[in-house]
């Protein structure tokens, strides 16, 4: 199990987000070095889940009334963005990137967007988690 706060670290010693802040467009490199949030190790897993089941109880269904979308299995079964997120070293998102979305079977709207990360803007993020990359899942599917 890992304890310090530097987790993950590659073979040079340095984290993934140290080893991606000599490229100019760290977006660019960000999905191969990201962990996908349910193989982080367990501190790190929980810390996360803690924050996204925060904003999933807080911010989803009102980003969702917000846009008009009303989720059922007779019109819109899905509304998630898979989400890569960079986070620095002061616990801010720093950036990131939509790898994939499903809106009603649509790309998301930028309104959305936004109202989907601006909960992540606003986070400061626990120390086990700052440096981090993670690749993760925002929003749910009906099961019908």
């Amino acid at each position: 199990m890992l304890s310090d706060t530097n987790s993950f670290r590659t073979l040079t010693g340095k984290t993934r987000a140290d080893s991606l802040t000599r490229f100019a467009n760290v977006e660019q490199f960000a999905d191969s070095f990201a962990v996908v949030d349910y193989n982080l190790p367990h501190p790190l897993y929980d810390a996360y889940k803690n924050i996204r089941e925060k904003w999933f109880r807080q911010e989803y269904f009102a980003c969702l009334k917000n846009a008009g979308i009303e989720m059922s299995c007779a019109g819109c079964e899905y509304v998630y963005i898979d989400v890569v997120l960079i986070i620095d070293y002061n616990g801010k998102l720093k950036k990131y990137k939509i790898i994939n979305s499903n809106v009603c079977a649509r790309d998301i709207s930028p309104e959305l967007e936004k109202c989907f990360l601006n909960f992540f803007h606003n986070v400061i993020f626990p120390e086990c988690l700052r440096g981090e990359i993670i690749n993760t899942m925002l929003g749910t599917g009906l099961t019908c």
